[in-house]
């Protein structure tokens, strides 16, 4: 069992993961289309569309692997 310094030294290190995640996400639509937004409102909506698209594309890919073969 994590002691409570230990389980928030642990959160502590995801949080800066995600947010330099965040950062390289920013800098890549800031290089690959010439803008990002920089308000942070905006992440959570940016983040929810990245992800509503690629979990259609499991799923497409899913339904096609599961496909019986005539």
């Amino acid at each position: 069992m994590k002691t409570p310094t230990r389980a928030l030294n642990s959160l502590s290190h995801h949080r800066e993961q995600v947010e330099q995640r965040l950062v390289e996400l920013h800098d890549a639509l800031e290089s690959e289309f010439g803008w990002a937004p920089k308000a942070k409102t905006w992440v959570i909506p940016l983040m929810a569309f990245a992800c509503g698209v690629a979990l259609a594309f499991a799923v497409r890919q899913r339904k096609r692997t599961s496909e019986p073969e005539e």
